[in-house]
């Protein structure tokens, strides 16, 4: 099975939204993937909910960086991916449960 880098640029968003996005992830039919959550200089609420994440899930990385901006972030994303394919993502995007799969 291939690996899917699941790369995510996070910047203050809401913790729901957080949630949500990464709900939809756990729900995937196709589950050989990885999750790089590119933490780009949040607070401290979302920097903690965001390590909170990868206590609860191995296949979740977070990587903490200061402020770069979203291009800058998917490019670090991209270039830590450990995946034969790469998906990118916003942190309040939500992907249907086949979407990795097709």
């Amino acid at each position: 099975m291939k690996l899917i880098s699941i790369i995510i640029p996070v910047y203050n968003t809401r913790v729901t939204d957080l949630q949500e996005a990464i709900n939809s992830i756990e729900k995937q039919t196709y589950t050989n993937f990885e999750v790089l959550l590119v933490d780009d200089g949040s607070n401290d609420e979302c920097a903690h909910y965001l390590d909170a994440l990868c206590e609860k899930d191995e296949r979740i990385r977070c990587i903490h960086r200061k402020k770069h901006g979203v291009s800058a972030s998917r490019n670090f994303g991209t270039l830590n991916a450990q995946g034969d394919y790469v998906v990118y993502m916003d942190a309040d995007d939500l992907l249907t449960p086949w979407c990795l799969e097709d």
